[in-house]
């Protein structure tokens, strides 16, 4: 986690913080983040945001909560334009069904990276809880000036402009490496 809250009437919970790249620039819940079906927050049928429980963010504060043992965590999203703050409880059901893969990930690749800064390059496929983001075809989180692939359904999405040797952005529309080849 990010750090840790503490109140008399709810006791020691945990703080996780998300600074969302691609909606930087706007509200965390503005409409355009919440239309969109890579975002992490939701707005549900009586207009209510939350954090989508499909979505890996969820795994990964449920398995923050289980591991610290904690009762709840302060979910929070911050652009310039604003911030969004969700009490997130530990969910039990959640948590009983995804434990063992949870605890895979742990055990696989967060402790060794927690112990040796070095990932551990395995040949089986990661489980689906990630905790940082990463970007580009280097798979390295966010650094420098980056550019977005345009196709809409581009699984990497935003890429390390040094990665794909560019200096500047292109005028009208940029498809990656792998899109262009589609």
């Amino acid at each position: 986690p990010d750090g840790v809250i503490s109140c008399d009437c709810c006791g020691f919970g945990l703080i996780e913080v998300k600074c969302t790249y691609k909606y930087r620039n706007e509200s965390p819940t503005c409409p355009e983040a919440l239309a969109d079906k890579n975002y992490f927050l939701k707005k549900d049928q009586s207009g209510k945001v939350s954090l989508d429980i499909k979505h890996k963010y969820h795994a990964q504060v449920q398995a923050q909560l289980s591991i610290c043992e904690r009762p709840y965590c302060d979910f929070i999203c911050w652009t310039t334009e604003g911030i969004f703050v969700q009490r997130i409880a530990k969910d039990e059901d959640f948590l009983s069904k995804h434990l063992p893969q949870l605890k895979r990930y742990f055990i696989e690749y967060l402790l060794p990276e927690i112990l040796t800064h070095r990932l551990l390059v395995s040949s089986e496929e990661p489980c689906s809880a990630s905790i940082n983001d990463v970007y580009c075809l280097c798979r390295k989180e966010e650094y420098g000036e980056m550019i977005a692939c345009d196709n809409s359904s581009c699984t990497v999405e935003w890429f390390h402009m040094d990665c794909v040797k560019l200096n500047k952005a292109p005028k009208g529309k940029w498809f990656c490496p792998t899109c262009r080849k589609k």
